[in-house]
């Protein structure tokens, strides 16, 4: 579309504004104007863009306005008609990914600069929330003008909103009103509303470059000056309409309730106040740590751009280990210290709502693990075996990746069949020289929909990691070999994914993939749901058999890199049959599915399960939000619970003084970590049954299980058809007797053929048959039931999550290089029940501090589970005869732990929270 049709465009939707606006203009333009940037001062209401680009146009000049993503959106085909630039904001997002689209809009703004194009922008970003503009350390005019110094810049001030009904006046300065406040508002005097014209002023100063300014600080307040220099008003009649009462009422919280009823801990507070004193905008303000106050605005009192709250982010959960719920948002120094605390981990609650009428089906068939060749014909099966119409899963977002799907609470086996049937014909369509697709999903129905389209295209999924920091999600994008990884750009922002260039550059959005998908894919989807598995296998030319790969996960080795386990076929469907054997499921049973579908216990003990089992299953995207979770199972009436230890414990805890709401769950399946003894008794209590299990990715992954009925001793035995030896540890060849401890071997269909890449065997042959070398010690008692002693890897397990020592220890070594008296620094650590696990740093140079080793570790590509939480001075590394460190010669890191429990307890707990 041109931009005299934009123009005229705008200038008729603006022109509207004449009813209600009685608008005077001041200064000129000249009409051939090209290449400016326009200024807009006082952004007071959202009524602001129609009147400046009207005052514009009555003097024939026309402006693209930079507006916020999430109003373009809601009303997009108006906006793309009048030539808008959309641009993010952080409050959209924390990550990587949203950082990446502020890049690629600011680009595309400085390109319609380039062209000629008249931009007009707010610096505030955001609505004026007092009588005067503060633009505190917003960077984006500043970022324009130091690129292209030489723009012609005209200043635009805007005065008569003040008391607006889109203003933050009616509200307190939180935010302008919602819909039923903006009626409440208008009730009070209608014929005023509706007769009486605002006045209002635009004042344009002559376009001219500006002077260099330092710092955006610097040009802001420059701005702030030339504006605030003249008052601005509003229709005094309208002043008096605001109720503070309504302010509570229509209460517009971005912060938790807990940011402001949570005492302040004083050591963290001024760790804060030192850390904000320190950053380089506020540093040359020359403002000391002690007097930034709690109550302090972040933008509009310390003058800190909006991208800080990203950094300000980093900082808490590196610094003291915490996580923050990303719909809180921290734009008080008060919420950072919270945060800090560890107090905004999870905001909100699902209360117990009742589940959707039809999610209890008194008919429902009775589940059972389905014979096919594949898994997408093993799926279809289950999807006829429990009939279409039958409920597959609970889905409150309605996330299918189709294109104006209409939400619905409930997904049945028809609806499932019939999505997957659609991605895979988008798939082989836009994709067809693809043979491996990766993806970044959470547990979601969404993910349950893809997995499956991916089967039946005949393609190789490859789920990644992206809790393992940039470096390994680089490494197995690298490895496997992938040139697509399917995400959700909702989920890339929820969750502040750590992006690096290579992974933002494979990156295919299910928004964009959605559009994709048209009528003849639903027509076509809809003719072949119903007809024979082999029929629907056939349209897509899928020839896939037992022994071919499904899906490739990864898991960290001894090496520096992740390995990558392809997985096939007859790998996934034997663990699940004796995944499914073990737990006992029945037609009653409800599963909560909320590990992630890059763990191979999410994967194939949850997802896949319920894809070829018949296993009703609720799926929840976040495993750290607890209160919802435990919500979940009292609103579904939940009777599995399967997770990491850690995660189990955090569901019941998050309904202590409640206990009931947990009462439908009859088996907690706890995995990935060894499961303490606490939380048997926590579950004991809850009148179910605790099965924990044993597995390795390598094996698909669940190697042994305790039965309910039977007596818990270890890990229980094997499931069907897998077989477990234990030998001696240096010959591994002889096979130990009842009750000796030794080497645990593997084998069965479950275990996987090899990793990729050239990574040495971890096999073993005896007897003439292969075994999978699990590098854990443990031994069988009579009945065959397993119980671990221990681990030759050099790894913990935190959440479930493995953390490699040796990767630390090489980071380390590589900033802290051996010298003539041998290595400066070594790293040991133990978990702790229920907490990260504690990483001690042992360090002969005085010098080396937490601080700079956590920093050498991030920049390595580890995430936070890995940073150091205390340094043990030593005076040498002892060493082993072949010149490795000899890690059992140094101090155990548990009684250095125990000392600090003793010493600070208070610290060790912020470190191990």
């Amino acid at each position: 579309m041109s931009l005299s049709i934009k123009h005229n465009a705008f200038l008729a939707a603006s022109s509207v504004s004449a009813l209600h606006y009685d608008l005077k203009v001041s200064g000129s333009l000249p009409n051939d104007l090209k290449g400016c940037l326009f200024v807009v001062l006082n952004h007071t209401s959202l009524s602001d863009p129609f009147l400046v680009s009207r005052a514009m146009g009555l003097q024939g000049v026309h402006a693209r306005f930079v507006t916020h993503t999430a109003l373009y959106q809601r009303n997009k085909w108006l906006l793309d008609q009048l030539g808008v630039l959309p641009v993010p904001s952080t409050f959209d997002g924390k990550g990587d990914w949203t950082r990446e689209k502020i890049r690629r809009a600011t680009l595309k703004l400085h390109g319609a600069l380039e062209n000629g194009d008249n931009i007009a922008i707010y610096p505030s970003g955001q609505l004026k929330a007092g009588v005067e503009e503060s633009l505190g350390g917003k960077s984006m005019v500043f970022d324009i003008l130091s690129r292209y110094p030489d723009t012609p810049v005209c200043i635009v001030e805007l005065r008569g909103l003040m008391y607006s009904i889109t203003s933050r006046y009616f509200t307190g300065g939180v935010d302008s009103p919602a819909r039923d406040h903006m009626r409440e508002i208008l009730r009070r005097a209608p014929l005023r509303f509706m007769t009486e014209r605002v006045p209002v002023h635009v004042t344009f100063r002559e376009p001219q470059a500006m002077p260099a300014f330092d710092s955006p600080r610097d040009l802001n307040e420059h701005l702030e000056n030339l504006v605030n220099a003249t008052p601005d008003f509003g229709p005094e009649w309208r002043k008096a309409l605001r109720n503070d009462a309504d302010i509570e009422r229509y209460k517009f919280a971005r912060t938790a309730e807990a940011a402001t009823q949570t005492p302040l801990d004083a050591a963290i507070t001024a760790s804060v106040q030192a850390h904000l004193a320190g950053l380089p905008e506020i540093e040359g303000q020359s403002i000391a740590p002690e007097a930034i106050h709690p109550e302090m605005n972040l933008i509009s009192d310390l003058g800190l751009d909006s991208l800080a709250e990203v950094e300000l982010r980093m900082f808490a959960e590196d610094t003291f280990h915490v996580s923050i719920d990303p719909e809180v948002q921290i734009l008080t120094v008060r919420d950072l210290i919270v945060a800090c605390q560890g107090e905004l981990a999870e905001v909100g609650n699902a209360g117990p709502t009742k589940a959707p009428l039809g999610w209890d089906e008194p008919e429902r068939k009775e589940p059972t693990p389905q014979v096919g060749e594949t898994i997408a014909e093993a799926a279809i099966r289950n999807c006829y075996a429990q009939g279409l119409s039958a409920v597959y899963t609970v889905d409150p977002t309605a996330t299918h990746f189709i294109r104006k799907s209409k939400k619905k609470p409930l997904m049945t086996y028809r609806d499932l069949l019939t999505r997957a049937i659609i991605v895979a014909r988008v798939l082989q369509r836009e994709l067809p020289d693809e043979k491996t697709i990766a993806c970044m999903l959470p547990s979601t129905p969404g993910a349950a929909v893809f997995t499956l389209g991916v089967m039946l295209s005949g393609k190789t999924l490859v789920p990644l990691n992206w809790t393992n920091g940039s470096a390994a999600l680089d490494a197995s994008i690298e490895l496997a070999g992938v040139n697509v990884v399917f995400t959700s750009e909702a989920f890339l922002e929820k969750a502040a994914v750590a992006l690096s260039p290579l992974a933002i550059s494979k990156i295919l959005l299910a928004e964009d993939f959605s559009k994709k998908a048209g009528l003849r894919d639903l027509l076509a989807a809809r003719r072949l749901v119903g007809k024979k598995p082999e029929a629907i296998l056939k349209a897509f030319g899928n020839r896939a058999k037992k022994d071919d790969v499904a899906i490739v996960l990864f898991t960290s080795g001894s090496e520096s890199a992740p390995k990558g386990v392809p997985l096939t076929h007859q790998n996934i469907m034997t663990n699940v049959e004796g995944g499914f054997e073990a737990i006992g499921a029945t037609a009653s049973d409800k599963v909560l599915a909320f590990l992630p579908p890059f763990h191979s216990f999410g994967l194939v003990q949850l997802l896949m399960m319920s894809l070829i089992c018949g296993v009703k299953v609720a799926f929840s995207p976040d495993p750290k939000k607890f209160k919802h979770l435990a919500g979940l199972v009292e609103r579904f009436g939940i009777t599995v619970v399967a997770g990491t230890p850690d995660f189990l414990s955090g569901i019941i805890d998050a309904a202590k003084g409640d206990e009931q709401r947990l009462s439908s769950v009859r088996v907690w399946l706890s995995g990935a970590q060894k499961a303490p003894a606490e939380l048997r008794s926590k579950v004991e209590h809850l009148g179910g049954s605790l099965l924990e299990g044993y597995g390795i990715t390598e094996t698909a992954p669940l190697i042994s299980v305790n039965r309910t009925g039977e007596p818990v001793v270890g890990v229980g035995k094997p499931i069907l058809n897998t077989k477990i030896v234990i030998v001696d540890l240096e010959t591994k060849s002889s096979a130990k007797a009842v009750g000796e401890e030794g080497l645990i071997l593997v084998a069965g269909p479950g275990v996987f053929d090899g990793y990729l890449g050239t990574q040495s065997s971890p096999f073993v042959e005896m007897n003439g048959e292969r075994y999978y070398d699990t590098g854990d010690l443990g031994h069988l008692d009579a009945a065959g039931n397993l119980t671990i002693s221990g681990r030759l890897k050099r790894f913990l397990k935190p959440f479930g999550e493995m953390v490699n020592l040796t990767l630390i220890e090489d980071a380390l070594a590589s900033a802290y290089p051996a010298g003539e008296d041998g290595p400066r620094v070594a790293v040991s650590g133990v978990d702790v029940e229920g907490k990260r696990s504690f990483i001690v740093l042992y360090a002969t140079d005085p010098q080396v501090s937490r601080e700079d080793a956590n920093k050498i570790i991030k920049a390595a590509g580890l995430t936070n589970l890995s940073f150091i939480d205390c340094i043990e001075e030593v005076t040498e590394i002892p060493l082993l005869g072949s010149g490795k460190i000899n890690h059992r010669a140094l101090k155990d890191p548990k009684s250095i732990l125990e000392i600090n429990q003793a010493s600070s307890p208070q610290h060790v707990q912020e470190l191990t929270h």
